[in-house]
């Protein structure tokens, strides 16, 4: 199971404002006007108006392009068109292009440091810097504090959600075998910055900051010094926990195929941000601090720039690495539905710092810096 983590921007970085996004309307819907398919008509999906279709309902006394104007800003659910094509409304279509992702804030506002979700997206844990670490047991909805106020940087859950791990930075890695009800500490103190959890919650992989990859094979309780010192920013890895990929801040990309026994370096020095993996770790998605997002179709051996410059924060990948998630401080969260190779603007202009993903891609959290949660699903 993926999880979300990242250190806070400097905090002389200026607010960032990124443009509107474009999507790529992929499909024909069959309804036409004037020779061209209400698709083409559509196409732009922006807040700027649309041109008037010519049809009208009578229901809402509207064009068609007014009734799509909500679904279009993002605001709401499109209504019904009471066009029918294939016994499908015609709205249930275009929600299939491009779907709403509706975002509800939960909890209060703290310091969070991290999120992370059970494959489900039903149970979630959350972690606070220098305050607690909270559980939900219901998609968000309720939270409880669990442990103590401690410098909480990174966590990471199992796929059925029992099994957590969480690193304290300057203290020691902690876990949990029941939901962070109770836990125990493993591990010496060091800078502990990150840390990833293969599907079943044995192996685990942490890195330290300036320091170096650790790696154990019983959810913790040992643990093995990997790689070299460097400035490990993220780390994440395949559900089977065989797979691993790491990136350093001002340098390069590292994969692993032997559970971090032996690292290669990949790509180029960037200042690489955060990554994740999908559950083979075939599909990788990795951030760069003001620069772009980069995605890779074959466990990191090459990778593909995508969408541009931007505050990139976290990443998050469905199972099968084709819905993907990133957040920008300051600015947007942005989605993908084809594995970064178009995305989506979604909410508002927020420190938006932590992000994660349900196995499936359709329940989203995350957390901005000093304030609240998000929960997320689409419609």
């Amino acid at each position: 199971m993926q999880t979300a983590s990242v250190d806070r921007p400097p905090s002389n970085e200026s607010p960032f404002n990124p443009p509107p996004s474009t999507p790529v309307a992929p499909s024909n819907t069959k309804f036409k006007t004037n020779n061209t398919d209400l698709i083409q008509l559509f196409r732009p999906l922006t807040s700027t108006p649309i041109a008037n279709t010519g049809y009208f309902i009578n229901d809402y006394q509207r064009d068609l392009s007014e009734i799509f104007e909500p679904y279009i800003s993002g605001a709401s659910k499109v209504p019904p068109t009471n066009y029918i094509s294939n016994g499908r409304d015609l709205s249930d279509i275009f929600l299939d292009i491009n779907p709403v992702l509706i975002l509800t804030v939960r909890e209060t506002t703290r310091f969070w440091t991290s999120v992370a979700t059970s494959s489900d997206g039903t149970k979630l844990v959350a972690s606070v810097l220098a305050g607690q670490i909270y559980t939900s047991t219901d998609s968000g909805v309720n939270w409880t504090a669990r442990a103590t106020n401690r410098v909480w940087y990174d966590i990471a859950s199992s796929s059925d959600g029992t099994k957590l791990v969480a690193c304290v930075n300057g203290g020691q890695i902690y876990a949990s075998t029941n939901s962070g009800v109770n836990w125990t500490a493993r591990a010496t103190n060091r800078a502990w910055n990150v840390v990833a959890s293969s599907s079943d919650g044995i192996k685990l992989v942490a890195s330290v900051d300036g320091g170096q990859i650790y790696t154990s094979t019983d959810s913790g309780v040992n643990w093995a010094a990997r790689e070299t010192n460097r400035n490990w920013k993220g780390v994440a890895t395949s559900s089977d926990g065989a797979k691993l990929v790491a990136v350093v801040l001002g340098g390069q990309i590292y994969t692993s195929t032997d559970s971090g026994l032996n690292w290669t370096a990949r790509e180029t020095n960037r200042a690489w941000n955060n990554v994740a993996s999908s559950s083979d770790g075939t599909k990788l998605v990795a951030s760069v601090y003001n620069g772009q997002i980069y995605t890779s179709t074959d466990s990191g051996l090459n990778w593909t720039a995508r969408e541009t410059n931007r505050a990139w924060n976290n990443v998050a990948s469905s199972s099968d690495g084709t819905k993907l998630v990133a957040s920008v401080y300051n600015g947007q969260i942005y989605t993908s539905t084809d594995s970064g190779l178009n995305w989506t603007a979604r909410a508002t202009n927020r420190a938006w710092n932590n992000v994660a993903s349900s196995s499936d891609g359709t329940k989203l959290v995350a957390s901005v810096d000093g304030e609240q949660i998000y929960t997320g699903v689409y419609i």
